[in-house]
């Protein structure tokens, strides 16, 4: 395999790709999406944290709690543990008098948010005896709903991979359509290279469209080291998609209507495992868009050992698949 031919097809590509408008805002595309999450997301800055309380505290950690909190009071610790477990991004706190307070969540949420109830409660008691530090405990619990603002994210993050797919896959669509393809089918380019070339450039425009999704939407707080690793467990899906639109559609128009139908498709099992049961996602484990989705969400939650084990599976179940994609886009082709 020649890289030199490599390297010139991936300019040809991006000579050819960045000519065309449409293909401009595929790469634009991921960009807009994260600036929408990002505008749309119910966080503004300046506003109250939600906090579910219950127990004991002094009247003057009441006050400071409720005139910095939006504040819901429930009877007791389970109902704490009910509301936190149920609602995403909800911190809960306990408090009983002579004990340490309680500081309840989940896991996903910002270090920040679930860290500030605990710090206005350390204020106030400090304050009070004189400077004296409060121990607070805190609780990490399971939520109940498999969705959170880190499956969401994940999504979006899969989502902008998959739409820069879409560039050299529409390069691969107009080479057909122009007939390019019979000039390279004798050319000294062999079919290795070509494919190759693509290859290449998907995982190289993935890797910024996520990494940049995620600088958008998270600033320099986001993992990118693991959102990188995580990045790799995507790359069968999107060779998936790049092989599965060159091999159906031989033009603009076609290729459209294989991205609208081909692309929920994709989506659907990585969505689906964020919303049934455990038992249910059985059915979804041989499908690598759904270990891809797993893989970006454990990399936000910092879960390094599922982060490996969904980027594992990724590989051994998207793999052989590829290969066969790999067979057909090549018949398709006519490539000898």
């Amino acid at each position: 395999m020649n890289l030199g031919s490599i390297v010139k097809a991936m300019r040809n590509d991006l000579r050819m790709g960045l000519a065309d408008q449409q293909m401009v805002y595929v790469l634009i595309a991921p960009l807009i999406l994260a600036a929408a999450y990002l505008l749309l997301m119910p966080v503004i800055e300046g506003a109250k944290p939600t906090v579910v309380a219950a127990g004991s505290f002094r009247r003057a950690v009441v006050e400071q709690l409720e005139k910095r909190c939006h504040v819901i009071w429930v009877k007791d610790r389970e109902a704490v543990m009910h509301r936190v477990e149920g609602i995403d991004d909800l911190i809960g706190v306990y408090g009983q008098s002579g004990l340490d307070p309680e500081v309840i969540y989940e896991g996903n949420e910002p270090a920040a948010l679930r860290s500030y109830p605990g710090y206005v409660i350390n204020e106030v008691v400090a304050r009070i005896e004189g400077g004296k530090q409060l121990k607070v405990r805190w609780l990490r619990v399971e939520p109940d709903s498999k969705r959170s603002r880190s499956s969401d994210l994940a999504l979006l993050l899969l989502m902008a991979s998959l739409i820069v797919t879409l560039f050299p896959a529409l390069a691969l669509v107009e080479d057909r359509e122009s007939g390019a393809l019979q000039s390279l089918r004798v050319s000294p380019l062999s079919f290795g290279e070509y494919v190759a070339a693509k290859f290449i450039l998907i995982m190289a425009l993935a890797l910024v469209s996520s990494l940049g999704t995620a600088l958008i939407v998270m600033g320099s707080s986001a993992p990118f080291a693991s959102l990188a690793a995580a990045g790799v467990s995507v790359l069968p899906t999107a060779l998936l998609t790049l092989l599965l639109l060159g091999a159906l559609a031989d033009n603009q128009l076609a290729a459209m209507t294989v991205m609208k139908v081909g692309m929920p498709l994709l989506l659907a099992p990585a969505v689906a495992g964020f919303f049934i049961s455990p038992e249910a996602q059985v059915w979804l484990k041989p499908l690598t868009p759904y270990w891809s989705a797993q893989a970006l969400r454990a990399a936000l939650d910092g879960d390094v050992g599922t982060l490996g084990n969904a980027l594992v599976w990724s590989l051994l179940s998207g793999l052989p698949v590829v290969a066969v994609a790999l067979v057909f886009l090549r018949k398709s082709l006519r490539w000898r």
